[in-house]
C-alpha cells in the first residue's frame, strides 16, 4: 500500500475545507474548496497550485459542485447556473438556467450526450455539444445525488425522504399545454362569489374586472394550469402592468398571488409558464384590474380643483381686459368729445363770422323789396332774401347746438302759443315751392301749449326742411296736428314722399352729427333732428316714431303738452277721413344706456323736488343703485356730483318758474314776423314757487340763485333775454 502524501495549504490552496477533487486527463488535480472564489488546479508533478477563474466563480456565482465527463470536460455549478471548463488551455463556458429562481445546484451527472442537473428549482439537461439547456418537469422534489449507470441505462436520483429511477428517454417526450386559469379572487381577504352582492363578474370567465370603490385594493388570485400529474406541473411567473417592472416567480409550492395596498387606476395582471428554456411563454394570461378612485380624485373634482385654481386668474385677466377696454373707450371718448369740441368751435366762429355779412345781405334786400316794381327783379330779390334766410336759420341752429352743448340753452322762454296758427304761418313759407304739393291738416280749430316760440319754430323748421329737401318734385309734404283727449297731448307729424331712410340707419336720425352714407348730396350738418328731439324733450314731449320705406317717403311724429283747445270742431267726417291717412310710426329705441340712466334720474329728481327730504340717500333709495355707483355715474356723465346735480336741477326749474309766462321779444330773424302776435306778457313769482322748488324757504332761495346764475329773481327776470 502506498503511503499518503500529505500536501499543505501553504503551498498554494487558500481554504481549509476541500469539497471535491476531480482529476483531468492531463494529470492535474482540480479541488473545490467550500466558500471559496474560483476553483485551484494542482499538477502533482511540482506541487504547483494555480487559482483560476477567480473574478468568475465568486459572490452569489461561488461554485458548490465539480464534475467531469466522458471527453474530458470539467462542469462547476454555481448559483444560478453551469460553466464548462476545457483543461488543455483552461477556457471557458458558462449559462444560465433563468432569472425567476435561485437554482442552487444540488448534483449533476454525465448522461450520454447531456449533463442533468438537479437544483433547487428541479432538474435541468444540458446538451454538452450545443450548450442548449432545458427544464424538465419531473416532480417538485429535490433531489441532492445523481448517478447514472451505463448498464441498464437508468438514472438514480437520491432525494431526502427516497430516490427516484428516470430514463434518458424521457426528455424526448412532450407534456401536454393546459391553459392557466384564475379559480379564485379575494378582495381584502374575501373570497368573490354571486352571493356576495359586489357585482363582480366570475373570475373564471372575465378577462376584466372594475372594483367601484376605492378601498378595494388588497387583491388575491388562485391560478392553476389543471394538471393531472406531477410531472405535468409547471413553473409560473407573474407582474403586475402599473406596479412592477420585473416577472416574479411563483414558488412552487403555492398557487396565490397577492397584491396590497393599491393606489386608484388601471392595472394588468400578467401570468406566464415558464417555457423549458427558463423564459416566460409568449402567451401569458391577461387580467385587466381598474380601480376606481374617490370622488374627491375623479376627473370632474379635479376639473373643479382646475377652475377654481384658475379662477381668479382669469378673473384677473378679464379685470385687466375689462379696465383695459373702459379705458380705451374713455379715452375714444375724450377723443370723440374734444373732435366734437372742435367741431362746434368751427361752427360757432364760422357762423360768427358769416352773421355780419349775412345780415349786410338781408338788410338792403329787405329796403329793396318795397320798392322793386319790375315783376322780374322783385322774384330774384325775394329768392335773394329766401335763400339769405335759409342760411341765417342754418346758422341760428348751429349756435343754437352749441348752447346747449355748453348747458347755457336749456332754460325755456316759455309763452302761451296757438299751435295751428302759428305751424300754418310757418308751413306757409314752404308752400311758395310750387314744384311739390303741400297738406296741412288738424282736428281742432286752435290748440294752445306753453312753449318756446323759438324752439317751437326750430323743430317744425327743421321737420319741414328735411322732408322738402329729400322729396322730388312732383311728390308731396303732409302736416299733421291732431289733439288727443285721452292723453291731453297734440301729435304733430310730418309726412313726404321723398328718397326715405333706410332701415339700418332710423335708429341714429337723432344722433347729434349723425349723417347717413345713403344721403347722397343733401347733406346737412347732422344736427337738425338733434335738436328736434332735444328741444321737444325739454318742453315735456317726446319722439312718437319713425316710419320710412325707401323710395316711398318718410314719417316723423312727436307730441308736446296742451294747455288748452278751442271749443270749436272740426267736422267729423273730416276728422276722420284726416286720421285715417295718418302713417302708423314705429317708435325707435336710440337712447344709449348713460341717456337711460341719466333720464331716470331727472324724471326721479323732478317727481321728487318739492320735498325737502331729497337728498343723496333718498336718490339712491328711489333709483335702486347704491351711493358710490350713482356718485361714480353722475360724476363721469355730468361733471358734477349727485349733490351739486340735484341743486343745478332745482335752480333750471326756479329760473323756469320766474320765467314763465314771460315775454320773449324776437330779434331780427326768420321766425320774428311769425311769432309776435302769439306772445302776451304775465309775471309768476311768488313764495309758493320757491317753496315748491327749493323748500326751506324764500330766503334759501334767493340764494341759490343768485350762487350759479349771478343775479337776482328781479334782475333775472328784467334781463333782456
Amino acid at each position: 500500500m502506498w503511503p499518503i502524501k500529505i500536501i499543505p495549504f501553504i503551498m498554494g490552496c487558500q481554504g481549509m475545507f476541500i469539497n471535491q477533487i476531480v482529476p483531468d486527463a492531463e494529470g492535474n488535480v482540480w479541488v473545490l474548496l467550500y466558500n471559496s472564489k474560483g476553483i485551484d488546479k494542482i499538477n502533482p508533478r511540482t506541487q504547483q497550485v494555480t487559482k483560476l477563474f477567480a473574478e468568475e466563480l465568486s459572490g452569489e456565482k461561488s461554485p458548490n459542485y465539480l464534475l467531469r465527463d466522458e471527453d474530458g470536460m470539467l462542469w462547476v455549478g454555481f448559483h444560478g447556473g453551469v460553466m464548462r471548463i476545457n483543461p488543455k488551455d483552461s477556457s471557458q463556458q458558462s449559462i444560465s438556467f433563468g432569472n425567476f429562481s435561485n437554482n442552487e445546484i444540488l448534483s449533476m451527472t454525465s448522461v450520454k450526450e447531456h449533463i442533468w442537473v438537479s437544483t433547487t428549482n428541479g432538474l435541468w439537461i444540458i446538451d454538452r455539444r450545443t450548450m442548449d439547456a432545458r427544464q424538465q418537469s419531473l416532480t417538485d422534489k429535490r433531489f441532492t445525488s445523481l448517478m447514472f449507470d451505463p448498464e441498464d441505462g437508468n438514472i438514480y436520483l437520491g432525494g431526502a425522504d427516497g430516490f427516484g429511477i428516470s430514463h434518458p428517454e424521457i426528455q424526448a417526450m412532450s407534456q401536454p399545454e393546459h391553459s392557466i386559469l384564475l379559480t379564485a379572487l379575494y378582495i381584502n381577504n374575501q373570497l368573490m362569489s354571486p352571493h356576495t352582492g359586489e357585482n363582480i363578474p366570475n373570475i373564471r370567465y372575465t378577462d376584466a374586472i372594475e372594483l367601484k370603490k376605492y378601498d378595494q385594493n388588497n387583491l388575491a388570485f388562485e391560478l392553476s394550469d389543471l394538471p393531472y400529474s406531477l410531472e405535468e406541473k409547471h413553473k409560473f411567473v407573474y407582474r403586475l402592468g402599473g406596479m412592477d417592472k420585473e416577472w416574479n416567480f411563483l414558488p412552487s409550492n403555492t398557487n396565490r398571488i397577492t397584491y396590497s395596498n393599491l393606489s386608484y387606476g388601471d392595472y394588468q395582471l400578467s401570468i406566464s409558464k415558464v417555457e423549458k428554456s427558463g423564459s416566460p411563454s409568449e402567451h401569458p394570461y391577461i387580467l385587466n384590474i381598474k380601480i376606481l378612485p374617490p370622488w374627491y380624485y375623479t376627473l370632474c373634482a379635479k376639473i373643479i380643483y382646475i377652475l377654481f385654481i384658475l379662477e381668479p386668474h382669469c378673473l384677473g385677466y378679464q379685470l385687466f381686459r375689462v379696465k383695459n377696454r373702459l379705458k380705451m373707450e374713455r379715452m375714444e371718448k375724450e377723443k370723440i368729445l374734444e373732435q366734437s369740441r372742435q367741431k362746434m368751435a368751427f361752427f360757432s366762429n364760422l357762423s360768427n363770422e358769416l352773421k355780419t355779412p349775412l345780415s349786410r345781405i338781408i338788410a338792403p334786400v329787405s329796403q329793396l323789396l318795397p320798392v322793386a316794381e319790375e315783376v322780374h327783379e322783385k322774384q330774384t330779390l325775394e329768392e335773394v332774401h329766401r335763400n339769405a334766410m335759409k342760411i341765417n336759420s342754418l346758422i341760428h341752429q348751429v349756435l343754437n347746438f352749441n348752447r346747449i352743448e355748453d348747458n347755457k340753452d336749456s332754460l325755456l322762454i316759455l309763452s302761451r302759443i296757438e299751435l295751428v296758427s302759428f305751424s300754418r304761418s310757418l308751413f306757409s313759407v314752404y308752400e311758395e315751392n310750387k314744384q311739390i304739393t303741400f297738406h296741412f291738416e288738424t282736428n281742432k280749430a286752435k290748440i294752445y301749449a306753453d312753449m318756446d316760440a323759438i324752439k317751437l319754430g326750430v323743430i317744425l323748421d327743421n321737420l319741414l326742411s328735411n322732408a322738402v329737401k329729400f322729396t322730388p318734385d312732383g311728390g308731396s309734404v303732409r302736416l299733421s296736428l291732431f289733439y288727443r283727449e285721452e292723453t291731453g297731448l297734440v301729435d304733430i307729424c310730418v309726412s313726404d314722399t321723398g328718397s326715405g331712410i333706410p332701415q339700418q340707419d332710423i335708429p341714429y336720425i337723432f344722433q347729434r352729427f349723425f349723417q347717413s352714407p345713403h344721403s347722397g348730396n343733401k347733406e346737412g350738418t347732422g344736427i337738425g333732428l338733434y335738436l328736434v328731439k332735444t328741444y321737444t324733450e325739454l318742453h315735456g314731449g317726446h319722439i312718437n316714431g319713425v316710419t320710412s320705406n325707401e323710395g316711398k317717403g318718410t314719417s316723423i311724429g312727436l307730441n308736446i303738452p296742451v294747455i288748452a283747445v278751442e271749443k270749436e270742431e272740426i267736422p267729423a267726417t273730416q276728422v276722420k277721413k284726416q286720421l285715417e291717412s295718418l302713417p302708423v310710426l314705429k317708435p325707435i329705441e336710440a337712447e344709449s344706456q348713460d341717456e337711460k340712466f341719466l333720464s331716470n334720474i331727472i324724471r326721479l329728481i323732478e317727481d321728487h323736488l318739492s320735498e325737502s327730504e331729497l337728498n343723496v340717500n333718498a336718490l339712491c333709495e328711489l333709483s335702486g343703485i347704491s351711493n358710490k355707483q350713482i356718485y361714480r355715474k353722475i360724476k363721469q356723465l355730468t361733471g358734477m356730483s349727485p349733490v351739486e346735480y340735484i341743486k343745478s336741477i332745482r335752480m333750471k326749474k326756479g329760473c323756469h318758474v320766474i320765467a314763465a309766462k314771460e315775454v320773449y321779444r324776437c330779434r331780427s330773424n326768420v321766425y320774428g314776423r311769425l311769432l309776435q302776435p302769439f306772445l302776451f306778457f304775465q309775471i309768476r313769482l311768488s313764495s309758493e314757487n320757491a317753496e315748491a322748488i327749493y323748500a326751506p324757504n324764500v330766503l334759501c332761495f334767493y340764494r341759490q340763485l343768485i350762487n350759479p346764475v349771478a343775479k337776482t329773481p328781479r334782475q333775472y327776470l328784467n334781463e333782456d333775454l
